[in-house]
């Protein structure tokens, strides 16, 4: 894994860069998946060799964790962020005051589930178009896929001026 990449992938989550972007740059950094501990705010990255990296999440104004999950509301937070009219912190904190103590991003799995303290769940599947994350086709084409929900459009690369 890449750490430098994973602290820039931190900062441009807190910073509200989409969720696909930054997925995207995580797989390039050799990340399979990462859990979010929202009671002591720190995230663990994992690689498909088991190898781990720990980095506090640094979220401001943390509400305290509601006693019991609601995955109605959990559920509507993600696609509230999913369309964009929220960003990382705001959900954070929604999905804390819905009860929500944890949650794993599965890129090999391609879901996200969502823990209430109790073990209760909500999982969000990722749409079958997203993965492999390749939003370029082969000819470099202006192309739109859906990743975790999202609807992400990639436009042709400009060509190099010759030297």
């Amino acid at each position: 894994m890449n750490p430098a990449t994973i602290a820039d992938c931190m900062q441009a989550s807190f910073g509200d860069t989409p969720f696909p972007v930054v997925v995207q740059r995580l797989a390039g950094a050799g990340v399979a998946a990462y859990t979010a501990d929202l009671i002591a705010l720190r995230k663990t990255y994992y690689d498909a060799d088991a190898e781990t990296l720990d980095k506090p999440m640094p979220l401001t104004d943390k509400p305290a964790i509601a006693a019991r999950f609601d995955a109605a509301t959990v559920e509507a937070t993600v696609k509230a962020i999913q369309r964009g009219e929220i960003g990382y912190a705001e959900f954070l904190r929604r999905i804390m005051r819905a009860g929500c103590a944890r949650y794993s991003v599965f890129f090999g799995g391609r879901k996200a589930v969502y823990f209430g303290r109790d073990g209760d769940s909500y999982t969000e599947p990722f749409p079958a178009a997203a993965w492999p994350l390749k939003p370029r086709d082969a000819g470099g084409s202006l192309r739109r896929r859906f990743i975790f929900g999202f609807a992400v459009i990639s436009l042709p690369r400009a060509p190099s001026a010759s030297r």
